[in-house]
């Protein structure tokens, strides 16, 4: 087989419950959906994300340019096609929307091989199991208090056994009301994570993170600007929360500065910034030398698979931002969701819903 063409579109998807953090707010969220054709007659498909059109439109740039790159490459040749895509991103800086457009185009060959071969992607890399443990992750934004905690109730209800809730509000007491109220809504069989989206410096983090310790909390995510590693490895000395960091990390080599700085007790690697399928199986290879957990960030329907085959895996995020596209959905039973059983990632997309929504 031979790459004959990338393509890719632009969607913005309405959110269910709007985003309210400490870094952005956002009631839509753009998708950059990617297909790679191939003369066999396979097209291997893939997504990442943007927050707003300007941003889509950048990455669709950086994924035409790797296109062009790629022309005639042979796409079961995954890692030769990475090197390529890697090179040729290298005067461009290795971050940025440059490496948002090699991850999107590696998930996507990973899709060809997938369906070249008759098998999901996770099996493919070995998988050690068919399901993940599961997390809910979208919603207990930055509300009073009060209402996060009815709609940690919500969740429960729901059957969620795990859920993440955000911090980083003015006034460190009014996060720590909402933490109580949330632990108290949900009760402590329940899973609970927070996570402070870079809000707090070291000390401040130092100091709520020793109140918080009271409520049993899983993990502590972002404390600090995810730049201070320094910082960070700091706040992981000072409290005996675990710290998960890494969403904000590019390619392994962001890896390797948090864990030789012992700056996070969780590994959390984003998939369109960690350089995709291939960058994440290597960071699984540093969390396993290291012993360190690792936890998904975003895109659950492709995180799934590589959860599947990585050692040290924990907890799978669940934030259902392309939901609304796919015509199979993913399910959460029992606080797992299971690997799609179709070859390659399993994506089947909705065309009616993505002709809804596209730019």
């Amino acid at each position: 087989m031979k790459i004959v063409g990338i393509q890719s579109n632009v969607v913005v998807v309405p959110l269910e419950i709007p985003i309210v953090s400490a870094v952005r707010q956002a009631d839509t969220v753009a998708l950059i959906l990617i297909a790679v054709q191939t003369d066999g007659g396979i097209v291997g498909h893939s997504y990442v994300q943007a927050f707003g059109v300007d941003q889509a439109r950048a990455i669709q740039s950086l994924i035409a340019y790797l296109g062009g790159v790629l022309d005639g490459e042979d796409p079961l040749l995954i890692l030769r096609c990475y090197q390529i895509m890697d090179r040729a991103n290298n005067l461009l800086g290795r971050g940025g929307v440059a490496t948002f457009a090699l991850s999107g185009i590696d998930m996507a060959l990973w899709d060809i091989a997938g369906k070249a071969y008759g098998a999901p992607v996770a099996a493919l890399l070995g998988a050690a199991g068919t399901r993940v443990t599961v997390y809910q992750s979208a919603g207990l934004w930055l509300s009073a208090p009060d209402e996060v905690a009815r709609q940690a109730g919500e969740f429960k209800d729901a059957g969620h056994t795990a859920m993440k809730m955000r911090l980083g509000r003015p006034f460190p007491g009014d996060d720590v009301e909402a933490v109580h109220l949330v632990r108290e809504a949900v009760g402590n069989d329940t899973l609970l994570m927070a996570d402070a989206n870079q809000a707090w410096t070291p000390h401040r983090a130092i100091t709520v993170a020793r109140v918080l310790e009271q409520f049993g909390l899983y993990w502590l995510e972002e404390p600090v600007d995810h730049d201070d590693i320094d910082g960070q490895a700091l706040v992981a000395r000072e409290v005996t929360t675990q710290i998960a960091t890494g969403e904000n990390a590019y390619l392994p080599q962001g890896f390797r500065a948090l864990v030789e700085a012992r700056a996070a007790d969780i590994l959390m690697p984003d998939l369109q910034r960690v350089g995709g399928i291939t960058g994440w199986m290597r960071v699984a290879a540093i969390a396993e030398a290291w012993k360190l957990p690792i936890a998904s960030h975003l895109f659950p329907e492709l995180s799934v698979h590589v959860m599947a085959a990585s050692s040290t895996a924990g907890l799978l995020e669940y934030m259902p931002w392309a939901q609304p596209l796919m015509a199979e959905k993913l399910e959460i039973e029992d606080g797992f969701v299971s690997v799609p059983m179709r070859p390659g990632l399993g994506l089947v997309f909705d065309e009616v819903a993505i002709a809804r929504y596209a730019v």
